[in-house]
């Protein structure tokens, strides 16, 4: 199978939370919406420990595997959790820690705890934005055949958005001459967000199809799609991690994605985030606008 086809994908987003011990009163964080579920952080004092409590709920009928990780006070304390979240129904848990264990680490009575969420995989049912299940004499005059699913497309539109496939199926009399397309390498469900998005139906972008979307738009050569999965990534993927997103400008070569991100790296913390895995996978423009910013900013750079 062409690697390039995998559906393989891994996300992070974080969000941060700072306890101010003021007469032990409990500190409830903002809610974060992430992936189509509502976070909620919650920080307190009982007696000789420290609670932080996380709540997740979420709207959609979809199971979520994920990481959370815990740092408290830099580099302190981790705690890595592996949950799921099911259905419609919220769900609690608590992290209790010692109190002892941690208040050294207290600046002016303030303790820094640092959540990071990292999403692993998606499941759920997705209603199709059109449909491609049936032919239609007026609009469609071509099928893409994959793993037992068809899909009724023009030809011309097809081809004319994908200068890839475009050679495919005009470099051999096999392909030029048939009104199919079979390929068992493509996902039907990938298969069917590219083409939504192809048709204009730009809200079949989501942040845990995006790259997936980008893969298949990058190997057909659709450089529509690819525009506008870029767009998704700069205005609306708010969730998703500036180093994820920076990874995905590199390998995809977007680099108004890129600008943005370095762009909207405004403060120590949030720089510190991006270089945590060092400067990997990133484009040298990238590497060389980080530098810049560390200079400017006091942080470190990794070797």
């Amino acid at each position: 199978m062409d690697e390039r086809l995998q559906r393989k994908f891994r996300h992070r987003t974080s969000f941060y939370h700072a306890l101010q011990l003021v007469d032990n009163n409990p500190v409830r964080g903002r809610r974060v919406i992430s992936y189509g579920i509502i976070w909620r952080i919650q920080l307190m004092r009982v007696r000789d420990e420290l609670w932080i409590k996380y709540s997740s709920q979420s709207s959609k009928e979809y199971r979520i595997m994920f990481n959370v990780k815990w740092n408290i006070a830099s580099r302190s304390y981790v705690q890595t959790r592996r949950e799921h979240v099911n259905e419609k129904f919220p769900d609690s848990k608590n992290v209790i820690i010692p109190w002892s264990s941690v208040a050294g680490l207290l600046e002016n009575n303030t303790l820094k705890i640092t959540v990071s969420v990292e999403i692993i995989s998606i499941q759920g049912m997705k209603q199709k934005l059109k449909c491609f299940d049936h032919p239609n004499p007026s609009l469609s005059d071509f099928v893409i055949k994959t793993r037992g699913q068809k899909f009724h497309i023009s030809r011309m539109y097809l081809t004319g958005h994908c200068k890839n496939l475009y050679a495919i199926l005009n470099r051999s009399v096999h392909w030029l001459l048939r009104n199919e397309y079979h390929n068992d390498d493509l996902d039907p469900e990938v298969l069917q967000d590219f083409l939504e998005v192809l048709y204009l139906k730009h809200d079949a972008i989501m942040s845990h199809n995006v790259v997936a979307i980008l893969q298949l738009a990058d190997y057909w050569g659709a450089p529509a799609v690819i525009r506008h999965c870029e767009l998704y990534l700069i205005k609306s993927a708010f969730e998703m991690h500036k180093r994820s997103k920076l990874e995905i400008a590199y390998r995809f070569k977007l680099i108004d994605l890129e600008s943005s991100c370095i762009e909207k790296i405004t403060d120590q913390s949030i720089l510190e985030d991006v270089l945590q895995d060092h400067d990997r996978n990133l484009s040298d423009r990238a590497k060389e606008e980080l530098k810049k910013k560390a200079k400017d900013l006091g942080v470190v750079y990794p070797k």
